[in-house]
């Protein structure tokens, strides 16, 4: 019980019930870390969300990976402020040894700052720019295709194509994190997104905040797991399981031949990396857990964008044109693909699950507690990955080190596809 032996009324899936918040160490706190017995700490409250974890618009992957840990920093970076007026319904209890340290102060202090300064405001106009460029480039695109005949031109019209979908995979990931107006917009502006690209938002959802929360985990991190295509570590050689997909990440032997040339194929992956987004879009549209409405609007949204891209396909004279558009279309959006992995290839990666008082230790504040940060170009970016890759390709090609059995790898998990 808490001092003041407080009441809370609890309304969980629609019961009505009275409890009595208990007095909760730390200690206790990690016990219930489980799908059936999940607890979190936010600001010294104690939150059993058990029940919420299936309804959790961030994903389960999202509470599941903080379970039993105190989740204040994770909960004010990621969530509008309506979001507090959620929680009393959870709370069950105090935690008792609750203390805030001082990095964890200065980055509270930090927000505080930066919404303070406007920054946090959306600036609509600028979608209204990109909105601008993305339609002349779409339509160009589209006449292109139709009413001329030239090889030249299509390749062009296959660039232009890329360069849309760039634009909006940029406006999609603000979308995806309800950014734009935040409001019941957002909702419908994410099915226009999965029209005009294929790429689903569903899958978007789930992949892309798991990778938030657990930015650079060997075993939680999705942005980071392409065995058997890619290693950023050894650590991968150890055959890790992956919390996210929920299986082993087998460093078998096609694995180890694939990894000991990935920096010379880090490239041509990722001109075709769409592929693997397409397949992992559709694999979580038929696969992964969602009400009959939400599943029927993102397939629905699909099949408006196959039906618009087919039939601009079949409007070029031949396959010879038809297979050119489309790789020049794919390598376009590669840099947007490279661009994505540059942040997190060549940085230090760590085991185990995220902690919730560590994640966001690289921030502006590291010169104050003298962490390391970095920004560096474009170019030095590219480079230091390809450091990264071929470091790791070395080790693999260390046949001493003897690789898990063949039968271990699945063929259809060889492309990482799978939501």
């Amino acid at each position: 019980m808490a001092p003041n032996g407080q009441d809370l009324s609890y309304q969980g899936n629609g019961d009505s019930r009275k409890r009595v918040l208990q007095s909760v160490s730390s200690e206790e706190l990690r016990k219930h870390d489980k799908p059936g017995d999940l607890w979190i700490s936010i600001e010294g409250k104690v939150y059993d969300v058990t029940e919420w974890l299936s309804r959790h618009p961030g994903g389960e992957n999202a509470l599941l990976s903080l379970a039993g840990q105190d989740v204040t920093d994770a909960f004010l970076a990621f969530h509008p402020g309506t979001a507090w007026s959620l929680l009393p319904q959870f709370q069950i209890g105090v935690l008792t040894d609750y203390e805030v340290s001082p990095i964890q102060a200065d980055y509270r202090k930090l927000l505080t700052d930066l919404k303070r300064a406007g920054l946090y405001k959306n600036p609509v106009h600028v979608y209204g720019q990109y909105a601008a460029v993305m339609i002349p480039m779409f339509v160009l695109c589209v006449l292109g295709v139709i009413y001329s005949r030239s090889f030249l031109v299509h390749l062009g019209c296959g660039i232009l194509l890329g360069l849309f979908w760039i634009q909006a995979g940029f406006m999609g990931h603000d979308i995806g994190h309800s950014g734009m107006f935040k409001t019941g917009v957002d909702k419908y502006l994410k099915l226009l997104v999965g029209a005009l690209t294929g790429i689903g938002m569903q899958w978007w959802r789930n992949n892309h905040n798991a990778h938030h929360y657990s930015c650079n985990s060997v075993e939680y991190d999705p942005d980071i797991q392409y065995i058997p295509l890619f290693a950023i570590t050894p650590k991968f050689f150890a055959s890790l399981y992956s919390h996210f997909y929920q299986r082993t990440m087998a460093f078998d032997t096609p694995a180890r031949l694939l990894v000991s040339y990935q920096h010379y194929t880090f490239y041509i992956v990722m001109a075709l990396a769409r592929i693997n987004l397409y397949a992992q879009t559709f694999i979580v549209a038929f696969t992964k857990k969602m009400d009959f409405s939400t599943r029927a609007w993102e397939l629905g949204a699909l099949g408006v964008y196959w039906v618009w891209f087919l039939a601009l396909l079949s409007s070029l004279p031949n396959n010879y044109h038809r297979v050119a558009f489309v790789l020049c279309a794919f390598a376009t959006t590669g840099i947007q693909h490279v661009q994505f992995v540059l942040n997190h290839f060549s940085s230090p990666v760590y085991d185990g699950k995220p902690q919730s008082k560590t994640w966001f230790e690289n921030q502006p504040l590291c010169e104050k507690y003298k962490l390391p940060y970095e920004s560096v170009s474009w170019l030095e970016a590219n480079l230091r990955v390809l450091r990264t890759l071929k470091a790791a390709a070395l080790e693999a090609r260390d046949v001493s080190k003897p690789a898990p059995a063949l039968s271990k790898s699945l063929i259809w998990e060889a492309a990482n596809a799978r939501g």
